[in-house]
């Protein structure tokens, strides 16, 4: 197993755990991601969007690094 295996590995859990946050919306790594985000200045549904972007992309990224690691 290489390094590039192990890392589009560790994105792809990445990807599941900010995307089923990001669906949930409920608990304390929402209340983090919310305010690393801004906090009340910002709606739920904003918040939420930008998590599934930045999730999507990281997937993407973590699909490459596995295949690349093949």
């Amino acid at each position: 197993m290489s390094g590039w295996t192990i890392g589009g590995i560790a994105a792809i859990l990445y990807t599941v755990l900010v995307l089923y946050t990001a669906w949930k919306k409920e608990g304390i790594i929402w209340k983090l991601a919310k305010a690393k985000l801004g906090g009340d200045k910002i709606k739920d549904e904003t918040a939420a969007k930008i998590m599934n972007i930045f999730g999507i992309i990281v997937g993407i990224a973590g699909i490459v690094f596995f295949v690349l690691g093949a």
